[in-house]
């Protein structure tokens, strides 16, 4: 006798309950499904542009606070240092402004590596030559909020890169494109897990998405072993 994953209305991704074939949910029909799948897509499509442009609204905002600030350290020897630092957040907004999401990342997370360096250098001084640095260096920094706002840019494009990712999927779905099959139900549950949802309907269109794929996967196993 098969198994399959059972569906019922507290089902959620998080559960996976192996049941027989007679108490098994009826699938819904192919194009009801498809239905349900584009509208995720949509959902998650939105959700992400949505959070991308509070999150770099943001980022842009606190920049502008704190660029006056750097300006003011300018003629304190850490000129430099704060141009580096600036340019590099620049480049992180223009290039998130571009879609360049992967490059967006490189430069924020290089912003990020920038001021834990001057953080270093200012608490560990080893050599009498280097406390001339220990000044311009303790100033070349990200303020509490502007550091905050980078890790949340940050955060936000890992949240929307799975969103794509699952939406591309939902794609698949919607369009009864089959080669979707062959992508890995662990892929699916980390992928959705990953897009930090708190929509309860997106979430059960989720699980019926799944549900209805691992059973179709499944029958078309058996029907590959009985040859």
């Amino acid at each position: 006798m098969g198994t399959a994953l059972c569906h019922c209305s507290e089902g959620s991704l998080d559960d996976e309950v192996p049941c027989t074939e007679e108490e098994c949910w009826d699938p819904e029909p192919p194009s009801l499904l498809a239905v349900k799948a584009n509208l995720a897509s949509h959902a998650l499509r939105c959700l992400s542009r949505r959070g991308s442009e509070d999150s770099w609204t943001q980022l842009g905002c606190e920049l502008e606070t704190q660029s006056g600030l750097w300006e003011r350290l300018n003629s304190d020897g850490a000129e430099g240092l704060l141009v580096q630092l600036k340019s590099q957040i620049d480049c992180g907004l223009d290039m998130g402004k571009g879609g360049c999401n992967g490059d967006a990342i490189v430069a924020l997370e290089a912003a990020l590596m920038t001021d834990a360096a001057a953080k270093h250098i200012s608490r560990h001084v080893i050599a009498i030559e280097t406390k001339a640095m220990e000044a311009p260096f303790s100033k070349a920094r990200l303020s509490p909020r502007m550091k905050a706002c980078i890790e949340e840019v940050l955060a936000q494009m890992r949240v929307n890169q799975s969103r794509h990712d699952l939406s591309d999927y939902l794609d698949m779905v919607s369009s009864l494109d089959d080669s979707r099959l062959d992508t890995p139900q662990r892929w699916f549950l980390d992928t959705a897990k990953a897009c930090d949802l708190k929509y309860g309907v997106l979430k059960e269109y989720l699980y019926e998405v799944f549900a209805a794929d691992a059973q179709l996967l499944a029958e078309r196993n058996v029907i590959a072993a009985n040859g």
